[in-house]
């Protein structure tokens, strides 16, 4: 985990000092690592024997050797992006009426907690109305506009920002990429979360295949098509799409620029012309808009995406 050292020490310091809020709601930018400070700021406050002068788990006792997401006394809503409906809320309140299992305490983390409906954000409501004292609600979004007020009004709101630029490039070091570091940098615009999702979806070779097609299109060999598209994100949020077709694109034409799949010069100085050029980066800055546009618009999805890949 890189960044957010303000964040972490602030959750820290309410813990050491018996100050910690019951729910806190983790907002900022998507990809940055919200998730994760939940995860492992709770490692610590589930941890038995925590050494709280040096705000460490100590690693040996019972909670300490699961791993958080297996912890039963950590529960967990939102992480497959889907609407959160109102038997999900019901499932973690009957969990929570019980005692702790091995913990003094239980945390329950709400991943992308704008997908809460509003009969799950009205229970949520009531239960982070009348808080337990071992009971910790830790709320993460990247659309804080879309979360009703009132859940709001009952956390304390702790603000994320993208990860700054020698924190991305001290990474992309460590994890030696076969990728140009500095266009990497530059392409996970803050957020270390893109460039592990290059790395995973570049992997599979179904998704090779798939990015092999797409290079057609973008070579002007091929037209794009929707349908063939939307099977692979048909399950995914419209804000989702266009941020992953842009990983996809990117990342495979950096691999490409590097040489990791086979090309011949004359493909590698077009693809390197293709990516440092003006026109390819205006239109990837483009295809972001109308991925921003999608989230906070009822701009036509199909249209949209069909009228971006025309301006190749």
């Amino acid at each position: 985990m890189i960044g957010h050292e303000w964040q972490r020490k602030f959750l820290e310091q309410a813990w050491v000092t018996d100050c910690l809020a019951h729910a806190y709601f983790l907002a900022g930018p998507e990809g940055i690592g919200k998730k994760s400070v939940v995860q492992e700021f709770s490692k610590l406050i589930l941890c038995s024997k925590p050494d709280k002068r040096n705000f460490k788990n100590c690693k040996i006792c019972q909670s300490c050797s699961l791993n958080i997401d297996k912890h039963p006394d950590f529960f967990v809503l939102g992480l497959d992006g889907k609407e959160i409906k109102i038997n999900n809320v019901r499932v973690i309140k009957k969990q929570l009426r019980l005692k702790p299992a091995i913990a003094g305490v239980r945390v329950v983390l709400i991943d992308n907690a704008h997908l809460l409906n509003k009969e799950a954000s009205n229970s949520l409501l009531k239960l982070i109305e009348e808080p337990k004292g071992d009971i910790y609600f830790f709320l993460v979004s990247h659309q804080l506009q879309k979360v009703l007020p009132t859940i709001l009004s009952r956390t304390q709101i702790v603000r994320f920002q993208l990860i700054p630029k020698v924190k991305i490039e001290e990474l992309v070091r460590k994890q030696n990429w076969q990728v140009p570091a500095e266009l990497l940098v530059w392409f996970s615009q803050g957020r270390p979360a893109w460039i592990y999702a290059w790395d995973r979806w570049f992997g599979d070779s179904k998704n090779k295949d798939k990015f092999k097609e797409l290079i057609q299109v973008i070579d002007g060999f091929n037209v794009f098509n929707w349908f063939d598209w939307s099977t692979m994100i048909e399950n995914q949020e419209s804000d989702v799409n266009f941020e992953l077709l842009s990983q996809i694109i990117v990342h495979g034409l950096l691999s490409k620029l590097n040489g990791s799949l086979s090309v011949s010069i004359d493909k590698y100085i077009h693809f390197q012309r293709k990516l440092l050029g003006d026109k390819f980066i205006k239109w990837i800055s483009n295809l972001m808009d109308v991925g921003y546009l999608s989230r906070t618009t009822n701009v036509n999805v199909r249209l949209a995406w069909e009228n971006i890949f025309w301006r190749l």
